[in-house]
Formats: C-alpha cells, sequence, structure tokens
C-alpha cells in the first residue's frame, strides 16, 4: 500500500532508510545516484557509509521542486 504523502520522521538528521520509507517512493540507489551527481536533497557524510541528511535540506528541497502548472520544459521544448 503506498502512501499518498510524505511522512518525514520527525528528528534532526534522517538516514537514507528514513527517506526510503517516508512515502517519497524513491530507493537507497537513486539517493546514491543524486549524491554522485550533486543533486537531490543536501546530505552529510560523516564516514564512508554514514551519511544523514537534514530534515530541513529536504523539505527545502521539496519545496523547490513545486511548480504551478506544467511548464515548457516539461515537454522537452526550451523558452525563447
Amino acid at each position: 500500500m503506498s502512501k499518498n504523502v510524505v511522512d518525514l520522521p520527525q528528528k534532526e538528521l534522517l538516514s537514507v532508510k528514513d527517506l526510503c520509507n517516508s512515502g517519497l517512493d524513491f530507493s537507497a540507489t537513486t539517493y546514491l545516484r543524486w549524491r554522485q551527481k550533486g543533486s537531490g536533497p543536501a546530505f552529510v557524510r560523516f564516514s564512508h557509509n554514514i551519511i544523514r541528511y537534514p530534515r530541513s535540506g529536504v523539505l527545502a528541497w521539496l519545496a523547490s521542486l513545486e511548480t504551478t502548472g506544467l511548464e515548457t520544459r516539461d515537454l522537452g521544448h526550451e523558452k525563447n
């Protein structure tokens, strides 16, 4: 059963597992790919295998993705 809303845990630093279970429907592999590309939500790397996402950064990233309607770039066209 999929969730209809994002349900981020009420803690300041979120693990990849927290994000995967939050209802955002992205896999751990997607977060890895975003980190490698420098995209996606901001993260903090404490060590090679300890990565956390500040809750405020995830919320800011989500807000930056909000749109009010279909944009030209969504159709693969550039604005002139």
